[in-house]
């Protein structure tokens, strides 16, 4: 933004930029003053979508089974099929989507190991921070 003398004015918001914000509704106001002081305010609503999913539901489909660690064996190494809830594929919560989800998933359906953390076995939002979103999980919640 600048002045009508062309000096750059900064722009100052609160949340500021790239403030990783919760799910629901949150106003930001944003607020730019010229050298004489003159300021001005803006504000506007931002509303983060979240989507209930089951950890280690790994294709959608509302059941666990041998097809889910499969289904991330395919989005990590073939890439035949697109995962619109990569939240749903990291089944230890470790953060990270890798070769360890699918053997978890197979530790736990057949060594009966820890099952996945929450949410699960129902529908839910994540209780935990990361960088996974979803966009989408399937008829399954």
């Amino acid at each position: 933004t600048s002045d009508s003398c062309g000096a750059v004015l900064p722009v100052v918001c609160d949340p500021p930029p790239g403030t990783v914000l919760p799910c629901g509704s949150h106003t930001v106001t944003c607020t730019v003053t010229d050298v004489a002081g003159h300021e001005t305010v803006c504000q506007f609503t931002v509303t983060i979508v979240c989507i209930q999913f089951i950890r280690g539901d790994a294709n959608s489909d509302g059941r666990h089974d041998i097809s889910d660690p499969v289904f991330i064996l395919l989005d990590l190494f073939v890439g035949s099929v697109v995962s619109l809830c990569d939240d749903a594929l990291d089944a230890n919560d470790d953060g990270d989507k890798n070769l360890s989800d699918a053997i978890y998933l197979l530790n736990w359906r057949f060594a009966h190991m820890e099952p996945p953390p929450a949410p699960f076995p129902m529908c839910d939002l994540d209780p935990t921070e990361d960088d996974f979103r979803c966009e989408s999980f399937g008829g399954s919640c």
